[in-house]
Parts: C-alpha cells; structure tokens; sequence
C-alpha cells in the first residue's frame, strides 16, 4: 500500500506493518532466487503479495460502492495504469536494451516475450514453457504474476459490481470466495499431470496466483463489506487462534522443517495464515510485538519499493548469471543492483505517477 493513501476520499488509511509484510514476502522471493538451498521460500512470497493485493484492492473498490452507489470502471483502471506501467516499461526498456548486447538474455524470442510483459500475457506463454516445452521468457520470467494480476482486475470489478448492487448476492459472495480460492489452491498441485484436459488450461494458467488473490477479496469482503464486527465473529475467532503464534508457523512453513508440504498444502497454509496476519494487524494494537517488528524503518521501506524490487530482481539475477559471476560477488551485485534499481524507479517514476493516481480516486 502506498504512502500517500493516509488520505484521501478513495484511500484506505495507511497502516505501515503491511508494508512491512509486503517487504517479507519481495525478500523471500529474492533469495529463493539466489539459488540458496535453505530458502525454498518463493511461492509463499508471492502468494503473500497476492493475498495483500486482493485484499487492498477489494476494500478501495467497497469504499468506493458504500460512498457513492457505484465503482467507475475508467478511474479504477486508471489508477491501475499509472501504479503498474510505468516502473513496468522502464523494465521492458531496459530488458530490449540489455538483448541486444546479450542474445539470449529473453529467451528464444525476445520480441514476442518483450510484448507478452508490455501486454499482459506473459503468465500463458510462462505455462507453455513449463507444460508445454514453450520458449523460456528469459529476465521476464517473474512477469507471469504480474500478468495474472492485470487480467484479474480487469474482470474483478466488473464481477463485483452487480454482486453489491443485490443483497442476496452480498450475503454469498464472501462464501463463494472462500470455496473457490480453497479449491484452486488444494487442486494446483495436479497442475502439471495429464489428468486435465485441454479445456481446463485457463484452470491452470490462472489457478495458483488467482487462489491467493480470491482469498484476499474474500477477506476483505469479510472486513470491509461489514460496518462492525461483533465479538464472536469468524475472523476474530480464527485471528485469535493464529495470530499469537502466526510468525513462528509462517517461519516452520519458510524453512519446511520438520517437515516439508506439498505445493499446494504449502499455497493453502501461507495464504491462510497470511489472512490471519493481516486481520491481526488491523484489529490489534499498533504497538504489538508482531506490529512494531513489521512497521520497523527498514521493512517499511523495503517494502514501499518492493514492486521496483521485484521487478529488478530477475532482471539482475540473470544479467549476474549471464556474465558468470558466482560465489559471494554474485550475491553482491544482485542484492545491491537490484536495490538500486528499484530505489531509483520509486523516486523518479513510481512516487510522481502514485501523486497523478490520487487524482482519480473517486
């Protein structure tokens, strides 16, 4: 969540420990990249920014149908536009630039991967390289999540919007939610066998960040779609199973010691707990411990860069690999250049474009 959302007539209030979260889950997804045997932490990072993402964005879009009767499409897609082309293309420059000096830096077919970021579709092509013996995407690999997200936003308002307008629909929606995120997230482990027929490959190309984003939705449908939350509500219940011990699981599920879950029990608990997390962080103190641990200095400001972090991330680990660079000096320049990059894109790119999104907040 940016900074600049305190305020404002479509902001949510700015809460920094989820901030910090979000700087949790970029720095899980950057060192699973590093190639460390010990973090095999990748997918629970994303699903983390899937989970948040859902969340954040479904509560402005609530805010917005309680305050004026409807949501408007063209400034919801704008504020899209301008939180996630800009620091995207600066990439994709970089990324056309870089091909030019190193062949192989996009893959067999470096145009078409370049459009796949540029338009969206880099989460197909990226299922047809793994399932499919496709062309590999090279730097742009990660760009898949990215993608995914665009194409579910741009669907997901148009979903929500009837859905509020009748109450029958508002009292199912938060249910409907749930099961469909669960059942995505229990069935992507068969993802990659035979037993799915063609007709289902839009199943596939979208169910492991769409489960994440679902649960999200659910849970701010949960929070935000009610006035007030009663004592023996659902979610204070579950919060309060999890949430006194919800980092130390969350650690046992990042190291999977002692024991080591499947990718989809892996999915469906991180998204969970993540839920729970999150909860606990809006309806607990400020000042606890889990609170003032993710609202630290520099987890706030990882985590205000982590979109520009996760985007560089891949781009340097590739640029580090292609020169041949290994050992402590890879980790050196991957961390740092990655860093870097992101800090530059929020400055000058990503801070100016979040002040123009203000103006299109309902």
């Amino acid at each position: 969540m940016d900074k600049n959302q305190n305020s404002g007539s479509g902001s949510l209030p700015y809460i920094p420990s989820l901030d910090g979260l979000r700087a949790l889950a970029v720095l899980m997804v950057m060192l699973y990249h590093a190639w460390l045997p010990a973090f095999q932490t990748g997918s629970i990072g994303v699903n983390i920014f899937f989970v948040l993402s859902g969340y954040l964005i479904t509560c402005q879009l609530m805010r917005e149908y309680r305050r004026s009767g409807s949501i408007k499409l063209r400034n919801f897609l704008m504020r899209r536009v301008l939180r996630t082309f800009p620091a995207l293309w600066l990439l994709l420059l970089a990324s056309g630039i870089t091909v030019l000096i190193l062949p192989s830096f996009l893959g067999g077919r470096p145009v078409l991967h370049l459009l796949s970021g540029l338009l969206f579709f880099a989460n197909i092509l990226q299922f047809n390289h793994v399932f499919e013996g496709g062309s590999d995407l090279g730097a742009l690999t990660h760009l898949w999540s990215i993608s995914l997200e665009e194409q579910f936003y741009v669907i997901w308002p148009l979903i929500l919007t009837p859905v509020l307008c009748r109450e029958k629909t508002r009292k199912w929606i938060g249910l409907v939610l749930l099961a469909a995120s669960l059942v995505l997230f229990l069935l992507s482990p068969y993802h990659s066998s035979r037993i799915f027929t063609s007709w289902v490959k839009v199943f596939q190309i979208w169910g492991d960040g769409a489960s994440g984003l679902l649960l999200g939705c659910w849970l701010a449908v949960m929070i935000c779609g009610r006035p007030a939350l009663g004592k023996e509500h659902f979610l204070q219940r579950i919060s309060g199973i999890f949430s006194g011990g919800c980092s130390l699981i969350l650690i046992l599920l990042i190291a999977q010691v002692p024991w080591k879950l499947g990718d989809g029990w892996t999915g469906t608990c991180s998204a969970v707990l993540t839920c729970s997390l999150i909860y606990s962080l809006l309806k607990e103190s400020q000042h606890s411990y889990i609170s003032r641990f993710l609202s630290s200095d520099i987890l706030v400001w990882i985590g205000r860069r982590s979109y520009g972090i996760y985007l560089w991330h891949w781009w340097w680990n590739e640029i580090v690999r292609e020169c041949g660079i290994s050992g402590v000096f890879f980790y050196f320049i991957y961390a740092g250049g990655t860093i870097a990059c992101a800090a530059l894109s929020f400055y000058f790119v990503e801070e100016p474009m979040l002040r123009l999104k203000e103006r299109f907040h309902s």
